[in-house]
């Protein structure tokens, strides 16, 4: 059972890094777009 948790608590935060690090990407490509649109 302990293995079993660590490995969901492991992904869980994997996931949540993955969609942190996906949401800057994307706000600083807006951001560079929005720059040279400008």
């Amino acid at each position: 059972m302990s293995k079993n948790r660590v490995r969901l608590g492991g992904s869980a935060t994997l996931e949540r890094r993955l969609f942190e690090f996906n949401n800057g990407f994307l706000v600083r490509s807006n951001s560079c777009a929005a720059a040279m649109q400008a």
